[in-house]
């Protein structure tokens, strides 16, 4: 529809989501990436909620709210909910460091309609206490939808500010620095390229099937921290 001689035009996008709630069940499975972690604690089981509407979307664990939209360009408002990412045991390695808690984010984004497809942008800070950080992230979709198949290929990258970085991505304080991890690490800012794939399928008119994976690989200053696994 965007290759369309006619112009497709964001509102035209939006008026093609069948518009309410949609309710269901779902899994989530992010393995960690630190050591001496047990993987099993990472399988999630979640709500599977969504709201389409003309300007507010929720999805799962984000939402957002479109502040103005002309054909092409839209600016928004979003709010997410980012997992927690470590809680140490005590007879584990990082028994020393700080849990890393869950956080809401909240912030600002621009997305822009193309021939080529849809880019997205925005900025995002802590608004809960927790990292205290903000991000930049970065993506480009072309969907594809066709006779009850969906499918959201994406690629993009996210900058992290330090705080966020260190909070999430591998730094440790010089008080949480013990026998097996002797010094302080501190990650800067960094960045990670990602690239995510989301399928669907619509099994009746009420009844969708849907999953996704993401990928991420990170810049040094993430992977050479000591308690990570690996980029």
């Amino acid at each position: 529809k965007i290759d369309s001689k006619d112009g497709t035009t964001l509102q035209d996008v939006v008026d093609a989501f069948p518009t309410g709630w949609f309710l269901g069940a779902g899994m989530v499975y992010a393995p960690t990436n630190y050591i001496d972690q047990y993987d099993d604690a990472s399988l999630i089981p979640i709500p599977a909620v969504a709201y389409f509407g003309d300007r507010f979307f929720l999805l799962g664990t984000e939402a957002s709210y479109t502040i103005a939209r002309g054909e092409h360009v839209s600016l928004v408002a979003v709010g997410k909910y980012r997992f927690s990412a470590l809680e140490p045991e005590k007879d584990s390695i990082l028994s020393t460091l700080e849990s890393r808690n869950g956080e809401v984010e909240a912030g600002l984004g621009v997305n822009t309609l193309t021939k080529i497809g849809y880019f997205n942008t925005k900025v995002t800070a802590d608004v809960s206490g927790q990292s205290g950080g903000y991000l930049a992230d970065f993506n480009w979709t072309i969907p594809y939808y066709k006779k009850g198949l969906l499918l959201i290929p994406s690629i993009g990258m996210t900058w992290y500010d330090s705080k966020m970085s260190n909070y999430y991505f591998g730094g440790v304080s010089q008080a949480e620095t013990n026998i097996l991890i002797p010094t302080a690490y501190d990650t800067g800012s960094v960045y990670s390229f990602n690239a995510s794939l989301v399928a669907g399928y619509r099994l009746a008119p009420h009844w969708m099937v849907i999953g996704g994976f993401t990928y991420s690989l990170y810049s040094d200053g993430e992977s050479n921290s000591p308690v990570m696994r690996n980029d």
